[in-house]
């Protein structure tokens, strides 16, 4: 199986897509301040699968796999601090915030059964 074709690296390629989408439309100073920082964080979920995915050792694998879930919450809190400055709408943040904990999830469930490898 190639890493493109595990559910939660699909669905945190759709969130990046979603969440990059909307930070392009700030202005100068929240895109410098908080979407840079909400990008690279959401970005890291799905590039931080790949690379776990492409390790040759199931403990190199799991580690990539805990940054991935751990760039995962960190998303979670840029998300709620563009809400609290009114840069989303607080739907949108339940939104994305309830997908990225299916996402976390659906990580949980990959590590388990890497663990199992060990």
């Amino acid at each position: 199986m190639e890493f493109q074709d595990i559910l939660s690296y699909k669905k945190a390629e759709e969130v990046a897509e979603d969440i990059w989408s909307i930070v392009l439309t700030w202005s100068w100073f929240p895109k410098k301040a908080i979407g840079m920082q909400l990008v690279t964080s959401v970005d890291s979920i799905s590039a931080n699968m790949a690379e776990g995915h492409g390790r040759f050792f199931y403990k190199e694998k799991l580690r990539f796999y805990f940054y991935a879930r751990a760039s995962a919450q960190e998303t979670i809190c840029w998300l709620k601090k563009s809400a609290k400055r009114k840069l989303i709408r607080q739907s949108q943040c339940n939104s994305l915030v309830g997908e990225l904990e299916s996402i976390c999830k659906l990580i949980n469930t990959l590590i388990k059964s890497t663990k199992h490898r060990l």
